[in-house]
């Protein structure tokens, strides 16, 4: 799979295309709802010796019972850089209502 392709953020193995694991000890103390107009953030955890490098990333929101939903929206890496490394440790944070949260 080319470096360039999006990849799917959520599950374990991410050189295959699969979807990030979801770091179980970032679960919020309560349910994040969007409604329109708001916003909520994530954390991406990203490899010091990567085995994959991608320029984009494929974003899915979850619904109550955790279940991925039909729409995605795709994240492009910042053009300086080779893109984000990722290894088989990498993870993603649980949806968080501030930025400061998903990134503690």
């Amino acid at each position: 799979m080319s470096g360039d392709q999006p990849q799917d953020v959520q599950g374990p193995d991410p050189v295959a295309g699969k979807n990030l694991p979801v770091n179980k000890d970032t679960v919020p103390q309560a349910v994040v709802e969007l409604t329109p107009g708001h916003t909520a953030y994530a954390a991406i955890y990203l490899s010091e010796k990567p085995t994959h490098r991608t320029k984009t990333l494929n974003v899915t929101l979850a619904d109550r019972s955790g279940g991925g939903t039909d729409g995605h929206v795709t994240v492009t890496a910042p053009a300086s850089g080779s893109g984000l490394g990722l290894d088989n440790s990498s993870e993603v944070t649980y949806w968080q209502v501030s930025e400061e949260l998903a990134l503690q």
